[in-house]
């Protein structure tokens, strides 16, 4: 018998994979780190070579614009902790999860969308 609200939600999730996955295919490595504004969110390299993104724990004023590496990281986050929580796995503190940087930003997006 099919379950409508699994089947639905899955519809939801592939449709949103698909659109997401176009644009991560319009992305190049120099548009990460394209700062769009002068109050901007970003990621910044550590010593170690870490990537670490801006963050604030109430929102600032004015609010910054993210940049796209920002955002990649942001998706990427909340990916990571998602499946920490369904795969039963210890969960990760928010600066744990680094960005990989320009080179592996999708393929990591995309290796979270498969695991």
């Amino acid at each position: 018998m099919p379950d409508l609200r699994r089947d639905l939600l899955r519809d939801q999730y592939d449709m949103t994979w698909a659109l997401f996955d176009y644009h991560l295919d319009l992305l190049g490595p120099q548009d990460h780190l394209w700062e769009p504004a002068p109050v901007r969110w970003t990621v910044h390299r550590r010593a170690d070579g870490r990537w670490l993104a801006d963050w604030a724990e109430t929102e600032p004023e004015p609010i910054p614009v993210p940049t796209i590496a920002w955002v990649t990281w942001h998706v990427g986050w909340w990916w990571s902790v998602t499946l920490d929580h369904v795969l039963e796995r210890p969960v990760r503190e928010r600066t744990e999860v680094t960005w990989p940087g320009e080179e592996r930003a999708v393929p990591w997006l995309r290796e979270l969308g498969t695991e």
